[in-house]
């Protein structure tokens, strides 16, 4: 490795040398035969310049820090502790001494060897045969808190080297002092917890220790809150919801009509909407299904409240005056369209489900237009009770569908207009 950059011309002449296995802009990989030989080369005191000079290497590496590093790295490697060297295609791997030499050991040594090697085993029989690299170095700390001696031996047989082990050890121990600490932490984020009786939430937690001494992340706290179940009791999230989004009882349609309104056959197409309407200091709602051709209002229901049944014999009603098999009604995301029984009515008369985006009113637009019309024309200051606000819109949706003419629909009424269609058709 170096800092220079090599030109393309400099890693072309490289790649060409026989010892040479890779080579880029900032990196040279060196096949693994030319590393043993020269170690040996450099052992018969020759300079690492004049080592690299053997092997036909252009004067820009000879005369950089590459040699003088790279055989200083591979006599590291090939040392007395190694009892032989081998290769793979990729990397140069060693190959360790599997056991001690019992022989120069005296009797209390051999008597811990065997000792180890038997815990070793024991904690490994109950277990899986191909372990984890974790599970391997929780066993070997196990064994290493008890007794120091002889890690080199439990790592050689688990087949994990040294430093690996070295750096787990270190982790767990950064995990004991980050729970240490957390304890600590949790005795403050519980005092002010308590205190606001569980209202407050991480948020104003970690505004209220802004304030003092003892600050902290506002990830932090909602870590520990949440690990020692310490969340604000208030605003939490309705479970019913997630359980709907699930379960897919209240689901939503696609978009199918996408705006594309225009249509020459009547009933295929069809809107539904509902609004609301005020009348001496009450509340009503009414229900429409609405034809996208002609504009005629095919079935309409007034209710004192929002349940279902109103919405439900809207389809009804209309279901028994046209044929809408095949049909397709678009409706907006509201909870009465997106319930089960609602969908069940539509998939068993064979009638197709299309819905508008979410927050976009203009793919619902005609109805919204009516209702508009409607609350206008539609003198409901003289309306006193619910039965005469009924009457007042049955008389206004005869009157919009019979007398009514539209700009649009050829200044025709929309009956008219379906008349008008049919005939053209015949």
């Amino acid at each position: 490795m170096t800092k220079r950059k090599y030109t393309q011309k400099q890693i072309n002449e490289l790649l060409k040398n026989p010892y040479v296995e890779k080579c880029s802009d900032k990196y040279i990989t060196f096949k693994n035969n030319i590393k043993y030989e020269s170690v040996i080369l450099w052992k018969s005191w020759l300079s690492c310049r004049e080592v690299f000079e053997k092997y036909n290497f252009p004067d820009y590496i000879i005369n950089s820090i590459i040699p003088r590093k790279s055989i200083a790295r591979w006599h590291k490697i090939i040392n007395e502790k190694w009892k032989d060297y081998f290769w793979t295609k990729r990397k140069w791997r060693i190959k360790v001494e599997n056991d001690f030499d019992i022989k120069k050991m005296n009797k209390y040594e051999v008597e811990e060897y065997y000792k180890i090697k038997l815990k070793y085993y024991k904690e490994t029989y109950n277990l899986k045969k191909n372990l984890s690299k974790t599970h391997r170095f929780s066993i070997i700390l196990k064994i290493y808190k008890k007794n120091k001696l002889y890690l080199y031996l439990l790592c050689n047989l688990a087949e994990v080297s040294i430093s690996w082990f070295y750096a787990y050890k270190k982790r767990v121990e950064n995990n004991q002092t980050k729970e240490y600490r957390d304890k600590n932490d949790y005795e403050i984020i519980k005092e002010i917890a308590l205190k606001s009786k569980r209202k407050d939430w991480y948020r104003m937690i970690t505004m209220k220790l802004f304030n003092s001494w003892n600050k902290m992340n506002h990830k932090k706290v909602h870590r520990i809150m949440k690990e020692y179940n310490l969340l604000s009791i208030v605003r939490k999230r309705n479970p019913y919801k997630n359980m709907e989004k699930k379960t897919q009882v209240h689901r939503t349609f696609a978009n199918i009509l996408n705006r594309n309104f225009k249509w020459l056959k009547a009933y295929k197409k069809l809107w539904t909407d509902i609004s609301y309407l005020y009348y001496n200091w009450n509340k009503a709602y009414i229900s429409i299904l609405k034809d996208m051709v002609s504009w005629e209002i095919v079935s309409h229901k007034v209710s004192s409240n929002l349940w279902l049944n109103f919405v439900l014999n809207t389809i009804n009603d209309a279901k028994d005056k046209i044929n809408l098999k095949w049909s397709i009604i678009q409706s907006d995301q509201w909870c009465h369209y997106t319930n089960p029984l609602y969908i069940n009515l539509l998939k068993d008369n064979w009638i197709v489900q299309s819905m508008s985006r979410k927050w976009n009113c203009l793919d619902n637009a005609p109805t919204e237009s009516f209702f508009w019309h409607m609350k206008d024309e539609i003198e409901l200051n003289k309306v006193k009770t619910f039965w005469d606000l009924e009457s007042h819109i049955d008389d206004y949706i005869y009157y919009y569908n019979n007398n009514r003419p539209q700009w649009t629909r050829k200044k025709m009424t929309p009956v008219d207009y379906k008349n008008n269609l049919n005939i053209t058709k015949n």
